[in-house]
């Protein structure tokens, strides 16, 4: 990052790149959100979703920045387009996605229905068993 401030420093010095420049402040931009992502994750042990598409639409309009619009195919320009379309309804859905997953747990049916075809598999297999012979010397009254 700190090589990166000082390549950005010496492109303003003239004659000024202005494609350089715009690339560079945007790169940084970059890093400065992932930076931002991954101070979240270390704190609270998730990945925040908006910093994550932002980072994205970042980076997408950064190459169409960097490399000019007129200069880029029309299928290319209709991709990106879809993608920043895609990133956009993400980051407006996850308004209704719950930030944690407290009291939430996806696995919760599978082992429920896991523990209760245990619980049947061990009732059936003990119906099933063969009985020890002083058990069933006691339940035939023979020892009585």
């Amino acid at each position: 990052m700190v090589m990166q401030l000082r390549e950005m420093v010496l492109s303003l010095l003239p004659p000024l790149d202005f494609q350089n420049v715009t690339s560079d402040i945007l790169f940084l931009l970059i890093l400065v959100e992932l930076f931002r992502l991954l101070i979240i994750y270390l704190q609270e042990h998730r990945v925040s979703i908006g910093v994550a598409v932002e980072v994205s639409i970042v980076s997408v309009l950064r190459e169409v920045i960097v490399r000019g619009i007129l200069e880029t195919p029309w299928t290319q320009v209709l991709a990106t387009c879809s993608f920043l379309l895609v990133l956009a309804v993400l980051l407006i859905v996850r308004v209704w996605i719950p930030p944690t997953f407290d009291g939430i747990d996806p696995e919760e049916k599978v082992s429920r229905r896991h523990r209760a075809r245990h619980a049947a598999e061990t009732a059936d297999s003990e119906l099933r068993a063969p009985m020890t012979p002083p058990i069933a010397t006691i339940l035939n009254g023979s020892e009585l």
